[in-house]
Formats: structure tokens, C-alpha cells, sequence
């Protein structure tokens, strides 16, 4: 008889923390607000900025929620495509690594 592993019942939140990501962005009420956001600033601020329309596929925080940006404040919400989005993810964290590393020298 062949062996059938036994499946794990995770619910999303805590898949979600497994993998970082906070809970609030799967929320209906932060769906529908970054919905109403991206419909209202359908392209890409950034790509905007050369002369490019490329239609956003994120609705992200400038300043982030973690660092004590506002959760719902129309001024602090900016429409990015998946490009621009990973490479502002990833100066942030690359940032906070920076930050991280000279206090603990």
C-alpha cells in the first residue's frame, strides 16, 4: 500500500507569517481601499516619470506601514508597477540590512 502524507491544515494568516508578510494586505477592507486606489491612479508613478504608461499592479505604501507610515492615507499610497515595486522593496530592505549591520559593530 502506497504511503499518502497526511495534509497540513494552515490557514492563510499563518501562512502569510510564515512567509512575512503581514495579514492587514489580504484584508477585505485594505483590498477594496488599494482597489479604489490603483482605479482612481491607473499607471505607474514612477514609469510616468519618463514619459512611459504602464498600468500599476500595486498599490504601495511610500513611506511603509512598519517604519510608521499611515495604513489608509491617500497621501502616503502611490501606484507602482511589479518592476518598480520589487526594485523600491529591495533598496528598503537593502537599507534596513545596512542599518542593522553598523549597530551591531
Amino acid at each position: 500500500m502506497a504511503f499518502i502524507p497526511e495534509k497540513k491544515n494552515n490557514k492563510p494568516q499563518e501562512v502569510k507569517k510564515k512567509f512575512g508578510q503581514d495579514p492587514f494586505y489580504n484584508s477585505h477592507k485594505w483590498r477594496k481601499f488599494a482597489k479604489a486606489h490603483k482605479k482612481d491612479n491607473p499607471f505607474c508613478v514612477e514609469c510616468l516619470k519618463v514619459g512611459i504608461y504602464k498600468r500599476a499592479d500595486v498599490t504601495d505604501h511610500i513611506k511603509p506601514i512598519i517604519d510608521g507610515g499611515a495604513k489608509f492615507d491617500l497621501s502616503n499610497l502611490q501606484s507602482l508597477c511589479h518592476r518598480h515595486h520589487n526594485r523600491k522593496r529591495g533598496k528598503e530592505r537593502a537599507k534596513k540590512y545596512e542599518s542593522k549591520t553598523k549597530t551591531e559593530t
